[in-house]
């Protein structure tokens, strides 16, 4: 009997448990159970699980207590394996220089505010995921 392997892979990263949880299983429910989806606390972690799980995308709080999401930009902008896969900034702050700063990293490919209606974020991620049948 074969295993179907997951048509594509999403690295979530934030501090806050609920989120990771419940748009863990937003992101499934509605895009497919065939994605397959990694969770981080932090920047620092996030880099470790991009480079085990090479993700197609990935949703990236902003502010995090330890390591920021400004952090896993800088690791990931300097490391060849990482550089390329792409990232939306999923975020609570208001903060506009997030959109600045944002511009700096050609991974980044969108900023989002929390909270985003369901189907604008799976919109978001949908381009990114390369789904096969």
């Amino acid at each position: 009997m074969s295993t179907r392997l997951p048509a594509a892979k999403i690295l979530l990263v934030d501090d806050n448990p609920v989120i990771l949880s419940t748009v863990a299983k937003l992101v499934q429910a509605t895009i497919g159970t065939r994605i397959q989806v990694t969770t981080a606390r932090d920047g620092k972690e996030a880099i470790g699980a991009a480079k085990k799980s090479k993700p197609n995308i990935v949703l990236l709080d902003w502010m995090m207590p330890k390591y920021s999401g400004g952090f896993f930009l800088d690791e990931q902008s300097k490391d060849s394996d990482l550089m390329d896969i792409p990232v939306i900034i999923f975020t609570a702050s208001d903060d506009p220089e997030i959109d600045k700063k944002a511009k700096n990293y050609p991974a980044v490919k969108k900023v989002l505010r929390k909270p985003t209606p369901p189907t604008q974020l799976c919109d978001s991620i949908r381009p990114y995921l390369k789904l096969k049948g």
